[in-house]
């Protein structure tokens, strides 16, 4: 009996739970949780930042359009004085700058080109 009393829990009240022993079970399945209600306000708020979006987006759109109308115009009066003036087309100026840089005539040496603080010690050139 005194060997019981240390080894064994004890069983009467203030020690042993009166509840009884709680066997471990799975836990129930997972139950999809409905979205919350929308108010009134919440779908005006919703309706009023759509209709701003898409005023945005037709204000960028205008505005993409216009530009693009200003460098069309630009365009054709650059075209229209070019004409006017009689002066080469861009391409035209690349392609003979492309040839003037193979063209070996216009390469200069190292040799025949002035030193680089040459204007300014004979007081020439500069401010």
């Amino acid at each position: 009996m005194a060997r019981d009393e240390l080894v064994l829990p004890e069983r009467r009240w203030p020690y042993l739970s009166t509840r009884a022993p709680v066997q471990p079970k799975a836990p129930p399945p997972a139950v999809a949780v409905p979205p919350p209600p929308t108010t009134t306000s919440t779908e005006l708020r919703r309706a009023a930042l759509e209709m701003d979006k898409l005023k945005r987006q037709i204000e960028e759109e205008r505005t993409a359009q216009a530009e693009a109308r200003r460098r069309e115009e630009a365009k054709e009066a650059t075209k229209k004085v070019a004409g006017a003036l009689d002066l080469p087309s861009a391409r035209d100026k690349a392609q003979r700058e492309r040839a003037g840089r193979r063209d070996p005539r216009h390469v200069l040496d190292a040799h025949t080109r002035p030193p680089v603080g040459a204007a300014r010690a004979r007081g020439g050139g500069g401010a």
